[in-house]
């Protein structure tokens, strides 16, 4: 059964799966970051800084350091960004589940209203019916007495 609210109920469950999709794709690269920062650490705490040897070494080890420093500061900001992203796309889903609930409500308390209606002219139309079958009943019985 449909109401004036199906269509916009099915929209908003549309939504719903969209803004969940969302989540789940900022999720998924929040982690992939995330797992990117922690091998990028465990690179560069295995770097060592040559305790002998010439000074273009140490300045080479010096410089590789440094660049996966600020490589791990990158990183950091990528996943402030994502987790910014993913609490947003959080939100969004709190958002849309909360109107797809509204709607739904709305839609069901139409269909109860048209399935009373329709209740009520059935029960009218059995009443009907038995008041025909009463007075065929009582005018054949006169008929027949």
């Amino acid at each position: 059964m449909t109401s004036k609210f199906s269509k916009i109920v099915q929209l908003h469950e549309k939504k719903v799966e969209m803004a969940r999709m969302d989540l789940e794709n900022a999720n998924k690269d929040l982690a992939n970051i995330r797992e990117e920062l922690e091998n990028l650490e465990r690179v560069g705490n295995d770097i060592e800084m040559p305790t002998s040897g010439n000074v273009g070494m140490i300045q080479y080890t010096k410089m590789l350091k440094d660049s996966y420093r600020n490589q791990l500061l990158d990183l950091r900001q990528k996943i402030s960004y994502y987790e910014q992203k993913a609490y947003k796309a959080k939100y969004e889903v709190r958002v849309a589940q909360m109107e797809f609930e509204k709607f739904n409500h709305l839609h069901t308390e139409e269909l109860k209203k048209k399935i009373k209606r329709l209740d009520e002219i059935e029960a009218a139309e059995l009443d009907e019916i038995a008041s025909m079958r009463h007075y065929t009943a009582n005018i054949q019985a006169k008929e027949v007495a």
